[in-house]
């Protein structure tokens, strides 16, 4: 359902407001994918490295997975900040594994099967548009909220990044792909943030409001 303002309230609806590309034209990426891997993109987010912590953590788990005979059908692409690449410390990473300084996220969940998010409201979102189920695990500020709305909405599921393990997090993946419930909700909701940007709703909206503001 949309948001709906309370009446009289200066809050206003304009859609889900998606960037389309990430303007990046380096698809440098996709050259240590094998055909046929299904790509599962993982993400803490632009502001990982307040919670370095965590993160460090959270990367070395979901790069291990990738050791696992049950993961022998994906590829994981990661974005790791250079800051927190410098003091990573990995072990040799598995051929199915690309870590990405900086990744065009956008493009690449054009691809994913599955992404791995902090369940920051912009990824979410980005996810929904191009269909992609989701696994968050949340470090902070609006990120719980939106990780229980995901859980909710039945677009994903949602777990502690904190308590995860190799095998939860597989299992996490795992349910997540096979859910027929997730898949259909998934499918409905990009189908309505589609509609809804094609829409352009939130054009005149904010022409009325620069042009209110210009007299």
């Amino acid at each position: 359902m949309p948001f709906e303002p309370e009446p009289g309230s200066k809050i206003s609806y304009i859609g889900a407001c998606i960037r389309k590309t990430t303007g990046s034209a380096d698809n440098a990426w996709r050259n240590s994918i094998r055909p046929g891997k299904k790509i599962i993109y993982s993400s803490m987010g632009s502001q990982a490295m307040s919670f370095k912590t965590d993160c460090l953590f959270f990367f070395r788990k979901v790069i291990d997975i990738m050791r696992s005979p049950v993961m022998d059908g994906f590829h994981l692409v990661l974005a790791v900040s250079a800051e927190l690449d410098a003091i990573g410390e990995w072990p040799a990473l598995p051929q199915s594994v690309t870590i990405l300084h900086w990744a065009p996220q956008m493009e690449i969940l054009q691809e994913a099967s599955v992404a791995v998010i902090h369940g920051g409201f912009g990824t979410v979102k980005e996810c929904i548009f191009h269909g992609v189920p989701m696994v968050v695990l949340p470090l902070g500020r609006d990120q719980p909220w939106n990780a229980r709305l995901v859980e909710q909405r039945k677009l994903g599921i949602s777990g502690r990044l904190k308590d995860v393990s190799e095998s939860h997090l597989i299992d996490l993946i795992t349910h997540v792909l096979n859910d027929p419930a997730i898949r259909e909700n998934i499918g409905n909701m990009q189908r309505y943030f589609r509609d809804e940007e094609q829409e352009q709703a939130g054009v005149p909206i904010v022409e009325s409001l620069l042009e209110r503001n210009t007299r």
